[in-house]
């Protein structure tokens, strides 16, 4: 039996005569809603859609009985795998947004806008956080970078490569290692020779963890 096509009829007669056996066809409208929603429950590895499809069904029956605790139930813990699943394919895309071009700032941009769109459903996911707010550092650091101010980039670039010494393919650390060289060449202007000397240290404790580098 094909519930959805249940479904279109119990419809249509609602909607041409609502009086029209309403409590057969309010019944048996519901229990179609079940129905279909059982039917892609029971595939073996449903897709997003279909989950989605399932939740629009499981709502639909609400419509009719607001209080079933037992579709209540089972809506929530379709949503709760539909939010999951979501959240994972949005980090997933982030992620392939940076494969191979990581030190991109459009890639980089794009991959910022899927972590906004999983934190609005799981705001308390500390590794979706800790993803979005390396993008975020990442960005304000090379936005500081193009404007020389190293005391910005090396405090936001700092907290990424603190998170992942390998963020955006080593770009984030190669990126780090020249603001804090900067730095030290201004303090050395300046004669800030011990200011220096510690953003040179910073800088050479880096360089060795590049790969290739030399002493």
């Amino acid at each position: 039996k094909t519930w959805e096509a249940a479904i279109t009829g119990y419809e249509t007669i609602r909607a041409v005569d609502a009086n029209y056996k309403s409590d057969h066809v309010t019944a048996q409208l519901y229990q179609s809603y079940l129905n279909a929603a059982d039917n892609v429950l029971m595939e073996p590895s449903p897709t997003l859609e279909a989950l989605q499809a399932a939740e629009s069904y499981f709502s639909r029956a609400l419509s009719l009985h607001p209080q079933d605790t037992e579709t209540l139930a089972r809506r929530a813990d379709v949503r709760n795998t539909i939010e999951v699943r979501l959240v994972n394919k949005y980090i997933e895309d982030a992620e392939a947004a940076l494969v191979g071009q990581a030190d991109s700032l459009t890639a980089l941009r794009t991959a910022q806008e899927y972590f906004v769109k999983a934190l609005e459903l799981r705001p308390d996911d500390a590794t979706v956080l800790i993803k979005f707010q390396s993008a975020q550092n990442y960005l304000a650091a090379i936005d500081a970078y193009s404007k020389s101010a190293w005391e910005d980039v090396i405090s936001s670039m700092e907290q990424v490569v603190g998170q992942d010494p390998e963020y955006a393919e080593g770009t984030a650390r190669q990126v780090l290692y020249e603001a804090l060289i900067s730095r030290g060449d201004n303090y050395t202007a300046a004669g800030e020779y011990l200011l220096a000397l510690d953003d040179f240290q910073r800088a050479a404790i880096l360089a060795r963890q590049m790969p290739n580098s030399t002493t």
